[in-house]
């Protein structure tokens, strides 16, 4: 089938999925905010899946819990949503759309918002604080009773992976700095005043420690809060709603929950002498009225069926239902540990925890997996290898009294069935193309798993491609001017060193002919690559003439490579083999999205 036919039917079977669906779904969990399937549809076990209900019933028979939402979803498809227990106890029993405190399950969401400045060039990973904030330009760092000058500035990067050296007042592991937190009234609960007034505070307060020297949980995610708001010109809240919630269709996500909505709002409760007691009430308790401080750390409330788009749009690298909110580059780079090896053992979750931008990172079992929890004992798990969400929501204090977490990781995990289970192949979108979800059975039903003499050509033509673009983002980082240059080459360097790796391992398995690319080889030119003279002028170039050149360059690059992509599919039997296919597609949008991103930077700079 050639591509043209393949994007038709695509499209279609991407409608008859979802309507078959809803139309076999209950009531109930089609309202989970994605599609429903039965869990044998998308590789799970259901009578696995049904061990969930009895365990989380056990913690609220035992008095450890009022009531918990339980979700699953693989595949981009809800397979279990339910809801156990109280909403208030005794009371009102708890909904699956009931809307919990999620705490700090607000850092991943400021976490993304801050990497879309990155990606618009507003911010770079290694803009100082300091210079979007001055009042952190003067910060010390107290150490052994006595403040001293810090080694070197707080980066945005040390706030996104928590080794800034901030504290956290209320929860934090600093005595002494800490204690200073709590003075200023600030922390989890603080009231300070509102975001700004917060962040001064905070910026008069010395640090632990050296900026990136150790691992801190701590308010580094409040204050990027404030960082978005400078950056921006919006509050928080317009942010979050404008760029994120919105496209996202997330309703029932905010930093309050209205009148209208209070009698979906659980109560939190923790340990009192004769059982659970209510700590915070859903009537009049916080979140009830407008915030005093737009927390980017831990304010937000939102249901299971908000979360999990958001989740699934991680997941899916960036995108959801048409709405792209990171570029799938992004995402990856944020899933990805940024801590050193002797700081991973120091991060939150025990030895095999390490930290990306915005989530604790899994590196031992169910390596990858990655996720974070709000401190009232919501919590959320990604597995990009397995491709699915899990959530286990409750609503108490401490948390740690109620691990519902883990039993239902724990069950999810065995529900998996055999590996050569149905498993979707999913395209995000892009400018003038649609998402797109296939299986992979169907998918091999409808055409050969052979390669073609032309997939290989495009694979061994791609990596010279890929090469000499590093070479271009080598250059870029070193002599760029911009933030806007520097972030955008930091995205396109990890992506391309990504997908070598990947080209090299599918032409090495089929024994084809891996080309060479490193330093000193003699490139093999192909469409869109840049002549010996080109290379020469963007190497001698220097400030602004850089960075124009640069743009112009890539944006000839990439066309290239999309030239390279389209003839592929233009060829008799081509992209017929599930892998290529993929990278192939995933090639053609982010070559389009890159272009559109460069154009418009390369026409703001010129005028």
């Amino acid at each position: 089938m050639n591509k043209k036919l393949l994007h038709g039917f695509s499209a279609l079977l991407l409608g008859t999925l979802l309507a078959c669906a809803s139309a076999s779904s209950g009531p109930a969990i089609t309202r989970a905010g994605l599609p429903a399937a039965d869990p044998e549809d998308v590789g799970l076990s259901s009578s696995e899946l049904a061990r969930i209900r009895p365990a989380i019933q056990d913690f609220i028979d035992d008095g450890r819990s009022a009531g918990a939402v339980t979700l699953v979803a693989r595949h981009g498809r809800v397979v279990h949503w339910e809801a156990q227990g109280w909403r208030v106890l005794d009371e009102d029993p708890l909904e699956p759309d009931d809307i919990f405190r999620i705490y700090s399950m607000t850092k991943p969401v400021t976490s993304v918002a801050v990497m879309m400045l990155v990606e618009t060039g507003q911010l770079s990973l290694d803009t100082e604080l300091g210079n979007v904030i001055p009042e952190f330009v003067g910060v010390e760092v107290y150490e052994d009773g006595r403040r001293r000058a810090p080694a070197g500035p707080i980066l945005i990067r040390h706030l996104l992976t928590h080794t800034s050296g901030l504290g956290y007042g209320d929860i934090g592991r600093a005595p002494v700095v800490d204690s200073l937190y709590r003075e200023q009234q600030l922390g989890v609960w603080g009231t300070a005043g509102d975001l700004e007034e917060t962040v001064d505070r905070i910026a008069s307060i010395p640090l632990i420690f050296d900026p990136g020297s150790r691992w801190n949980y701590s308010m580094s995610v409040d204050v990027l809060g404030r960082v978005i708001e400078v950056v921006s010109g919006q509050t928080l809240e317009e942010f979050f709603h404008e760029q994120i919630f919105e496209p996202l269709e997330m309703e029932d996500t905010g930093f309050q929950v209205p009148p209208e909505k209070l009698g979906r709002f659980a109560a939190v409760y923790g340990p009192g002498p004769n059982g659970l007691r209510m700590i915070d009430s859903p009537v009049d308790g916080q979140h009830t009225r407008s915030a005093q401080w737009l927390s980017g750390g831990g304010g937000l409330t939102s249901t299971a069926s908000d979360y999990v788009r958001f989740t699934q749009m991680l997941l899916n690298e960036g995108e959801l239902d048409g709405a792209r909110i990171l570029n799938a580059e992004t995402v990856r780079m944020m899933r990805q540990n940024h801590l050193p090896d002797e700081l991973v053992a120091m991060s939150s979750g025990g030895a095999d925890q390490g930290w990306g931008l915005g989530f604790s990172v899994s590196m031992g079992e169910h390596a990858d997996s990655y996720g974070w929890q709000g401190i009232a004992g919501t919590y959320f798990l990604i597995d990009p290898n397995d491709d699915f969400v899990v959530f286990a929501w409750n609503q108490l204090q401490p948390s740690g009294g109620a691990r519902i977490n883990r039993v239902t990781e724990e069950i999810v995990y065995d529900a998996i069935l055999d590996e050569d289970e149905d498993s979707r192949i999913f395209q995000a979108s892009g400018p003038g193309q649609d998402s797109r979800v296939l299986s992979r059975s169907e998918i091999q039903s409808l055409r050969p798993l052979e390669h073609t003499e032309a997939d290989v050509t495009f694979m061994q033509g791609m990596i010279p491609h890929h090469a000499q673009a590093l070479q271009m983002t080598a250059l870029a980082r070193e002599r760029g001017q911009s933030d806007a240059i520097k972030g955008m080459a930091l995205r396109m360097d990890i992506s391309q060193r990504d997908e070598i790796a990947l080209m090299n391992t599918w032409l090495s398995s089929r024994g084809e002919k891996v080309p060479g690319v490193a330093p000193g080889d003699e490139l093999m030119m192909m469409p869109g690559m840049l002549s010996r003279e080109q290379l020469d002028q963007l190497s001698s170039a220097t400030g602004a003439e850089f960075d124009d050149l640069f743009l112009q360059y890539m944006i000839q690059h990439h066309q290239g490579a999309l030239m390279m992509v389209r003839d592929l599919f233009s060829s008799s039997g081509a992209a017929q083999e599930t892998e290529i296919f993929q990278f192939a597609s995933d090639v053609e949008v982010d070559q389009l999205i890159e272009i559109e991103r460069m154009q418009a930077v390369l026409k703001s700079a010129r005028n």
